[in-house]
């Protein structure tokens, strides 16, 4: 009769770790290993070999926790992919739009971060690579596509050609137009 209960509330955790399962990564081999072992077990129940039925269950048990590990990497592995994707693609239009010029430190931080998270996704670290790749895209989330203008700029003598709102707002490192001038 012990032997009864201990399997009941092995086969109760059991389906507990079960129901925990994501629908999509239910084709892993733990699971289907937990599967067929949760079989053995209600078959060895059912012809009153109750020894082998609590020894079925708690390797069905083992099996699901196995799977349950499973499925969270896998998870952290796809958030990972994501947040890596993510940084990829802000710091190469950050290298489009010239931001190195405006914004070295930023963007400096923010390769260096996305180095340190491809290592960790290397390493199969992917709750750390994920979290690396979004300090990525934090230090470039002040990163604008406008090159700051400079604080001062000093008025030039030049006879030929006099320094004056039009011609300011002409230069390179301030509009590139001079029509943006008033």
């Amino acid at each position: 009769m012990r032997n009864k209960t201990a399997f009941a509330v092995i086969l109760a955790l059991f389906a507990a770790a079960m129901s925990l399962q994501a629908q999509s990564l239910k084709d892993n081999e733990y699971y289907q290993k937990s599967l067929a072992l949760k079989a053995q077990a209600e078959q060895a129940f059912d012809e009153g070999d109750y020894d082998a039925a609590a020894d079925y269950a708690a390797q069905a048990s083992e099996n699901a926790r196995l799977s349950d590990e499973y499925v969270a990497k896998m998870v952290a592995k796809a958030e990972a992919d994501r947040a890596i994707a993510a940084a990829k693609e802000r710091i190469a239009w950050a290298d489009s739009v010239g931001a190195e010029k405006g914004y070295p430190a930023e963007c400096a931080a923010a390769k260096a971060g996305l180095e340190a998270a491809l290592a960790a996704y290397d390493k199969e670290e992917y709750p750390e690579a994920r979290d690396l790749a979004r300090g990525a895209l934090a230090a470039l989330a002040s990163v604008s596509g406008a090159t700051p203008l400079p604080a001062t700029y000093v008025v030039r003598l030049i006879p030929a050609r006099r320094d004056c709102l039009w011609r300011i707002a002409e230069y390179p490192f301030i509009y590139n137009n001079p029509l943006k001038w008033p």
